[in-house]
């Protein structure tokens, strides 16, 4: 994975964790994992190396309700992210194709 998507999959999780886009109150349930594990989490990802299982599970989730749940803030999208939805998308089934490793 080239150093760039490194640094979009660190945008995927902080727009996840202090975006607009989840509900505190919803956010351990949608996503099995605290915000604060979500932060936790940036910058851990490193160019050459292959995702740990935690890893995945968090890039899977915040990619999955990136794009999946209604939470109604397309408007607040390009400030937290850098990509539109589509190309998003298109990491997303990259991720979900190689299993526990990208």
């Amino acid at each position: 994975m080239g150093q760039d998507l490194y640094k979009v999959f660190d945008q995927v999780l902080i727009a996840t964790a202090d975006g607009p886009f989840f509900p505190d109150w919803e956010f351990s349930t949608l996503f099995g994992r605290t915000k604060a594990e979500y932060r936790a989490a940036v910058g851990t990802l490193q160019a050459g190396a292959s995702l740990s299982r935690e890893q995945h599970f968090l890039l899977h989730g915040a990619l999955n309700n990136l794009l999946g749940y209604p939470h109604n803030q397309e408007a607040s999208w390009d400030h937290w992210l850098p990509m539109p939805p589509e190309e998003l998308h298109q990491l997303f089934v990259t991720l979900k194709a190689t299993g526990h490793e990208a």
